[in-house]
């Protein structure tokens, strides 16, 4: 009948059956292919968390010795050392205390890597009054003010995580900070249409020093310091620990920021 296409013979039908089982193979190849790769990263992860769990508790010993034994050498044998022999002294100790708190960090962030993320629906302006008075003594030093703009609504988080990401962004906007008047603000916004899967967007702002556009997205690499000697020690590690914490959560973080006016840290929890 016209307008019908003609049946399909024999040969055609083979063919495309042919053609079906020839992409089935190649589906079952490359899903075999991506469990295979899959397994491989989550061996390697555990291996280096491990790797870095170990070496945190088993490099901490000879750290001891070397910070005891100079305050040894200090102690007793002072006057043979003399001026130049001491500031060396002191030196060594301060270097094995530095690597002591680095290797703290690699272990805290090794531990993040391995913990559960325990989720359950929680208000958060009470937890970042928690934060708030542990960082109280640093706040107050540096003569920081702190605005909320409106209260943290509720959400579904492991508060233990999202207390070190709040404790972290604000310690560092008000570490970073050179100005005469200091403020810090922490609120959120609400999310954009191609946002609402994610949730409300949480901001930490500050009037402080800012960040460099190309330096934007490596401040959140482990141990990456932009400004080493300004503003005293630190590990360089509280960014890094920052982003796997969000991201555990199936979150983003990222910085916007204007060189020399201040720097704003978002992040979602969804």
């Amino acid at each position: 009948m016209a307008g019908h296409a003609a049946p399909w013979n024999d040969a055609e039908i083979n063919g495309a059956y042919e053609l079906r089982l020839a992409l089935n193979a190649l589906v079952i190849r490359r899903t075999e292919r991506l469990m295979r790769l899959n397994s491989e990263l989550e061996r390697k992860n555990t291996d280096l968390n491990s790797f870095a769990h170990i070496a945190s508790h088993d490099l901490k010993e000879p750290l001891r010795g070397i910070h005891h034994f100079s305050r040894f050498l200090r102690e007793d044998h002072a006057a043979q050392l003399g001026e130049e022999g001491l500031r060396k002294v002191d030196t060594i100790a301060n270097l094995a205390a530095h690597t002591n708190e680095l290797i703290s960090v690699l272990g805290r962030f090794s531990e993040i890597g391995r913990m559960e993320v325990a989720v359950r629906e929680i208000a958060l302006d009470p937890l970042l009054d928690e934060v708030l008075a542990s960082l109280s003594v640093a706040l107050r030093e540096n003569q920081v003010e702190v605005r909320r703009p409106r209260p943290l609504p509720e959400e579904r988080c492991d508060p233990v995580l999202v207390r070190e990401v709040f404790a972290n962004l604000i310690a560092n906007a008000a570490k970073y900070n050179d100005r005469e008047t200091k403020w810090v603000e922490v609120s959120y916004r609400d999310p954009q249409p191609e946002e609402e899967a994610r949730g409300p967007v949480y901001y930490v702002r500050d009037n402080g020093i800012g960040i460099r556009e190309r330096n934007l997205d490596t401040v959140f690499q482990m141990f990456r310091r932009l400004n080493k000697n300004k503003f005293g020690p630190g590990s360089g590690a509280g960014l890094a620990i920052v982003k796997t914490i969000v991201e555990r959560h199936g979150g983003r973080v990222w910085a916007e920021s204007q060189f020399g006016e201040g720097t704003t840290f978002y992040f979602t929890l969804r």
